[in-house]
């Protein structure tokens, strides 16, 4: 079933703690129009077992800790299955948009050729990148009291997440309450229809 003539994609790209994930839900609220979350989030949670996230699983999800520049660091590692879980997830967007639905992604680009896999499948659409940022030292403040998320790789890709993007808006979480940002986001969606 089609909802719509002419879906939209917007991709939610930030750093782990930067807010996406409440930029997103404020946005579902706010659009007349449904928007389906298919995200990290999603796919992380509900589609791979945990036993594939663990340190020292190449074949699988699993971090390395690192000493970066005066803090401490953690690098995610996609292994075969990890970058298989990847190319679900984008082909499942493409799948979305194709049957007529509106999309709206919570994305971490931690591998530099998932930019150019997501683009390349949903190149019909015209999607919306959204780099969603705030300052490192609120970035670090929100990591130390976040539990979900594993201490030090929001750190390590802070500058490297955004290289090579070509975003469309770019949303200071720490600037705007969240149902500010939402707005913003959704007059910006409104004015490209």
């Amino acid at each position: 079933m089609s909802i719509c003539k002419k879906p939209t994609l917007i991709i939610l790209n930030g750093v782990p703690c930067s807010g996406k994930s409440t930029l997103l839900k404020n946005f579902q609220a706010l659009s007349e129009e449904p928007y389906f979350s298919l995200g990290m989030d999603m796919f992380f949670e509900h589609v791979l077992p945990r036993k594939w996230f663990a340190r020292g699983k190449a074949e699988g999800i699993y971090t390395r800790d690192l000493e970066g520049p005066q803090r401490i660091e953690m690098e995610m590692i996609y292994g075969p299955v990890g970058q298989h879980l990847i190319t679900i997830m984008h082909k499942s967007i493409a799948a979305a948009l194709y049957n007529g639905n509106n999309v709206i992604l919570d994305h971490l680009l931690f591998d530099s050729g998932w930019y150019g896999q997501l683009n390349d499948l949903v190149k019909d659409f015209d999607p919306i990148w959204v780099k969603v940022t705030l300052p490192f030292d609120e970035l670090v403040r929100r990591e130390a009291i976040r539990k979900r998320a594993p201490f030090g790789y929001a750190r390590y890709y802070y500058d490297r997440m955004h290289e090579g993007v070509a975003y469309s808006l770019e949303i200071n979480t720490q600037k705007l309450i969240p149902q500010e940002a939402a707005q913003l986001l959704l007059d910006f969606v409104t004015s490209k229809k």
